[in-house]
């Protein structure tokens, strides 16, 4: 007789690393009456230490720290992290800025205003192995990437 297989199932985290406004507060609800796990994190990226990031899915940020908008968090993050999606917030300005040139092409761009359903759309595009919800479920031999470690006492049989 073969044992049934064992699964791992693991809540896709979403990080809202921008200030505290109305906007990130929409974008907060939104997301979480859609099922997913969310959390605002306005100072994220205010230390350049990573390490809060390493366990989520999916960073939606308009790389500001203090204000000021900070490139170089950018491209420091994509290098620590190169496998985490980056939902980029952008401002309302009709016209490219000068900021908007240094921006990398694929960096996927979220510009203000929208609508709840042009971020829920670009959120399922950015979540790793969607399955159903926001939760996602593989065998418990099988390792998953770094960024999707397996959470103590979340394996079922079946």
């Amino acid at each position: 007789m073969i044992s049934p297989a064992a699964y791992v199932f693991d809540r896709q985290r979403i990080v809202v690393a921008d200030e505290d406004s109305p906007t990130s507060a929409l974008i907060v609800i939104t997301l979480r009456r859609e099922g997913h796990c969310v959390a605002l994190e306005p100072g994220a990226l205010a230390a350049g230490d990573f390490f809060f990031l390493t366990r989520c899915h999916l960073l939606i940020s308009s790389v500001r720290v203090e204000g000021r908008l900070r490139m170089d968090l950018l491209q420091e993050l994509q290098h620590c992290l190169p496998a985490l999606p980056i939902l980029y917030l952008a401002d309302a300005s009709p016209s490219p800025t000068d900021l908007d040139a240094h921006l990398p092409l694929d960096l996927p761009t979220l510009r203000a205003p929208f609508t709840t359903g042009e971020l829920l759309a670009a959120v399922r595009r950015l979540l790793p192995q969607l399955r159903a919800g926001t939760v996602l479920a593989r065998l418990a031999e099988q390792s998953g990437p770094s960024s999707d470690a397996p959470v103590p006492g979340t394996i079922l049989t079946q």
